[in-house]
């Protein structure tokens, strides 16, 4: 823009011309706050320093693993957190139960960081050629409360498990662009893991069969429901709601398992909810697996805390993902969901969003000789197509 005429006397700037000004400052701020988001990058760098972290220590839990036939890394069945405690079990943490004849272990705030085998790792790392440095490492946040923290675990064969827990950014967490936590090698899709070769131990905690919707069994009980229109079983009939007159059973108002629907191509429920061309917006479209008593089974009672824990994409960015927990009620002889019902906005369009929900089961449940089904429903919301992978349980006994 040109503020001088050729004669070389300067005039002063129009108010329309400032506002012009301004206003391409304005888009171009915008533009770039939009671009970036301060919050996103202190959650990708610290995701960075936790993979840089279980990288670090899986090299040196190596060294100290050949360094000599007698070290012993730890003791079998036993997960290592990051977290301190003055219970050597962890039990004033809020931790997810462990698969029986598993238990936590940790140390004091004092002690965590040692390096000298008393720290939250048990291993003597300043009797080796290790590069571990002054202290041991923690998660960046390392919070139970955020179930953000580290772990180490050890079987029989000296074969180890090294985690952090949780990654937080869209970046690298699971579906993410630069995606580490399903492309580990490791059984839970929501940490970033590394082992041994050998060990092949299963410490997430998740109760879910068939978390990533694959190897479908004909058998819903206690496994997902495949009653349901779709490609992995489609001689079982339709689900409940479909009009069945429609021929094309790709489209309408019905859920299926489709086998490529999910992230990086697995198995995912497929939730089509376009129903207003039939005439009956809004039919029942559900899923469940069921847990046979629970409190028999898993030790529920009162004051257990379930957490519900899945992916979510939409088409539509006002559909909703909708989930709870039937139970029991002994008040009303019923099977109910009562307060353990959610309903969630899936906020990215087009995108894998996380969903997670934490239920409290109350007294009212009746659990020893009752079962508890987690329900996914694709017909809440506005109507469009949701999509739900890799579903995870776990559970907080009191």
């Amino acid at each position: 823009m040109n503020f001088f005429i050729k004669e070389g006397k300067k005039r002063s700037i129009t108010l329309i011309e400032l506002l012009i000004v301004m206003g391409i400052l304005a888009i171009l701020g915008g533009g770039t706050v939009l671009m970036i988001n301060p919050a996103e990058i202190l959650k990708e760098s610290r995701d960075i320093k936790r993979i840089s972290d279980i990288k670090n220590l899986e090299i040196n839990l190596l060294k100290a693993k050949y360094s000599s036939r007698n070290l012993s890394m730890g003791a079998a069945n036993t997960v290592y957190v990051s977290l301190p405690d003055s219970s050597p079990t962890c039990s004033n943490l809020k931790l997810p139960e462990l698969p029986l004849g598993w238990s936590y272990s940790c140390v004091s705030e004092e002690n965590l960081l040692k390096t000298d085998g008393s720290g939250w790792i048990p291993i003597d790392f300043d009797k080796l050629s290790s590069s571990i440095g002054n202290s041991l490492p923690v998660d960046p946040i390392n919070s139970d409360l955020s179930e953000s923290y580290y772990v180490y675990s050890v079987d029989s064969n000296n074969n180890f498990y090294i985690s952090a827990n949780n990654l937080e950014s869209d970046k690298y967490t699971l579906g993410g662009e630069k995606d580490k936590t399903s492309t580990d090698g490791g059984k839970n899709d929501y940490s970033y893991e590394e082992k041994d070769d050998g060990f092949e131990g299963d410490i997430s905690g998740n109760i879910v069969v068939n978390t990533n919707l694959n190897h479908l069994s004909d058998s819903y009980n206690p496994g997902w429901d495949t009653n349901l229109n779709g490609s992995y079983q489609p001689t079982r009939g339709f689900s409940t709601g479909y009009l069945s007159s429609v021929p094309n059973s790709s489209i309408g108002y019905h859920g299926h398992f489709s086998p490529n629907c999910g992230i990086g191509n697995s198995g995912c429920i497929e939730f089509i909810d376009k129903n207003t061309q039939f005439g009956y917006p809004h039919r029942l479209q559900e899923i469940y697996q069921t847990w046979q008593i629970p409190g028999v089974t898993y030790g529920w009672k009162a004051q257990t805390i379930v957490r519900v824990k899945f992916m979510a994409k939409t088409d539509n960015p006002n559909k909703l993902a909708k989930f709870g927990l039937l139970h029991w009620s002994n008040s009303q002889n019923a099977y109910v969901f009562d307060t353990a019902l959610a309903s969630k906005v899936v906020p990215k369009k087009k995108e894998w969003n996380k969903i997670t929900q934490e239920f409290s089961l109350t007294s009212d449940w009746e659990l020893n000789n009752h079962d508890v089904s987690l329900y996914l429903y694709g017909n809440d919301g506005e109507e469009g197509t949701l999509w739900i992978d890799n579903v995870q349980v776990e559970y907080l006994n009191p």
